[in-house]
């Protein structure tokens, strides 16, 4: 949207552009394969997608000689795609296996791609156990995923969010989230005792032709917050709050 010309990414910049928990995080589904394919899709970590993107935006940066990515004049955008290419596509960090016969299709496993497993392989736990047999006479499906947040102001893709070690606590947090509402029955973890530091308004979309695998559904939590220490502190949130009510105004005059 920032080459299109139709966002100036104010926050991108700003340490405290992060997702507030009246945010809603959507999940796209946007890719699908049957299990035993699997291991021809490439698995792109949420690391790798943020590196590629913090490496473009600083190069596009540097080419404009600015310091933060505003609104773009129509020149600066053909000097950017021209000189960097398009910018990163959104990463897909998280995955979902289910079984789907005539009658029903069920999630049975979720998961968030690894830094250090760039293809699913026979050897992943989920993909072993529904060998069993009551999974016999089963089509076993790979979903992946992005994730999108929203809010009044703007879109932030998962990817955009500072620190590293923060958007990584984020998709771990909402892994266990799903699973704790979801009950996928080959997790392991998070699915009796609610993990998420960041509990979120989660809501799921499928864009896989054919497929309405998990489309609609949603996600909340349990009543009660998460589990501490959140990810973010009172203090960033309030920080948080101001920043995105003014950008808001700014930009809606």
């Amino acid at each position: 949207m920032w080459l299109s010309r139709r966002s100036p990414l104010m926050g991108f910049e700003m340490p405290n552009r992060i997702p507030l928990q009246d945010t809603t995080c959507w999940v796209s589904i946007n890719t699908s394969t049957c299990l035993h394919q699997a291991g021809e899709i490439r698995a792109q970590s949420l690391h790798e997608g943020w590196s590629d993107v913090q490496k473009y935006m600083e190069a596009a940066l540097a080419l404009l000689g600015a310091d933060e990515p505003g609104w773009l004049s129509r020149e600066d955008a053909w000097e950017i795609e021209n000189e960097l290419g398009v910018p990163p596509l959104v990463t897909n960090p998280m995955y979902f296996m289910s079984v789907k016969n005539q009658v029903e299709e069920r999630l049975v496993y979720v998961g968030k791609t690894s830094l250090t497993r760039s293809r699913f392989s026979g050897g992943h736990a989920a993909i072993t156990k529904l060998h069993d047999p009551r999974f016999n006479g089963f089509e076993k499906k790979l979903y992946l995923a992005s994730l999108m947040f929203h809010d009044d102001f703007d879109y932030l893709p998962i990817e955009y969010i500072r620190e590293i070690d923060r958007a990584e606590k984020l998709l771990s947090s909402i892994e266990a989230q799903i699973i704790y509402d979801l009950q996928p029955e080959l997790n392991t973890s998070h699915r009796k005792s609610f993990g998420s530091h960041w509990p979120i308004q989660v809501m799921f979309e499928n864009s896989v032709n054919g497929s309405t695998f998990l489309k609609g559904m949603s996600s909340y939590g349990p009543k009660g917050g998460g589990r501490s220490p959140p990810i973010w502190s009172a203090k960033e949130i309030s920080r948080a709050a101001r920043c995105a009510n003014g950008m808001f105004l700014l930009t809606h005059k």
